[in-house]
């Protein structure tokens, strides 16, 4: 801190005033020769320039005495001041050690979690070449063979219209039924089979090839059936369900659905139907439990006029 020109210490200004008394000491018997006269004029002057300058070194030490107690004061709050700043810096200190021990703990879990990771890592490479392996050895040993194909009883007249046959490839032998497709307006216009052969196993059940589809019956009546008569995946057609037109013998097909097994076990799902028929003229064609559809059968004019379903006997 900057100090004033008359900054001096307690001992420098008792130094003063001793001074300064002796200086009054000594003026005083001149002051007494000169009030009863017995001073030269020049003697005079010199007195009384002396006690003016006593008196100004007075005042002097009056202000001097007085910066000096507001220094003191400015340099105990300084002192103050710098203590309460010491204490600031302390606990910023203590604050940074806390949080390099915090650093430290992060980087010891950080480092535990990449441990782990690369052992989850190692665990999904086994689990994967695990899969790998179930799906090898079911390639190797799983195989579908079918029986020899039986039809069930027909639907819908038996007179009108002319016979046909749709049914899957023979190539591979063990190709089923995964759903129809064709055209139908209030009375089913056309008809096809969509077909498929299993070419594997995976951990859900079997893989089934790119399907393929038999020939066309029919006409080009009505809209596309698109999926409307597919099987969902996991699943084989077995039967085929619907509506005649009337309640009547003879009485030709007027809607039509499909039933479809799931690979596993279980109860049918039917698709569809499409088509219009008489809720009182329902029927349904399954093929034995245990069986898939191979083909359909019937009688077709420019409708379908009857049904009949082809079975075979499989296990999946």
């Amino acid at each position: 801190m900057a100090r004033h020109w008359f900054t001096c210490s307690r001992k420098q200004r008792n130094s003063l005033a001793v001074m300064l008394g002796f200086l009054v000491a000594a003026a005083a018997p001149l002051a007494a020769q000169a009030q009863q006269g017995q001073r030269p004029p020049a003697l005079a002057d010199r007195v009384s320039a002396l006690e003016a300058s006593v008196a100004a070194l007075q005042e002097d030490l009056g202000a001097l005495a007085g910066k000096v107690g507001a220094l003191e004061a400015e340099d105990a709050a300084l002192q103050e001041d710098l203590g309460a700043l010491v204490d600031v810096v302390g606990a910023l200190e203590a604050s940074v050690e806390a949080l390099q021990g915090d650093l430290g703990a992060l980087a010891d879990q950080v480092g535990a979690l990449e441990a782990d990771d690369g052992t989850l890592g190692a665990l999904v490479d086994r689990v994967d070449a695990l899969e790998n392996e179930v799906e090898t050895l079911a390639d190797l040993f799983f195989t579908v063979q079918l029986g020899d194909p039986a039809e069930t009883e027909g639907a819908g007249s038996d007179t009108a219209g002319a016979p046909f046959a749709l049914r899957c490839p023979d190539d591979p032998d063990d190709t089923f039924a995964i759903g129809l497709l064709g055209r139908a307006g209030l009375r089913i216009d056309q008809l096809q089979v969509q077909c498929a052969s299993i070419v594997g196993r995976s951990l859900s059940g079997p893989v089934l090839g790119d399907p393929v589809t038999t020939a066309a019956v029919g006409g080009f009546g009505g809209v596309a059936l698109g999926s409307t008569l597919l099987c969902p995946e996991g699943t084989a057609m077995s039967g085929v369900f619907g509506q005649l037109t009337d309640d009547v013998v003879g009485a030709p097909v007027g809607a039509l659905g499909v039933l479809c097994s799931p690979f596993g076990g279980g109860p049918p799902i039917r698709q569809g139907p499409v088509g219009a028929g008489s809720a009182q003229a329902e029927f349904t064609l399954p093929c034995p439990p245990g069986s898939v559809t191979t083909g359909i059968a019937g009688r077709f004019s420019e409708v379908l006029e009857q049904i009949q379903v082809e079975c075979r006997d499989t296990t999946f």
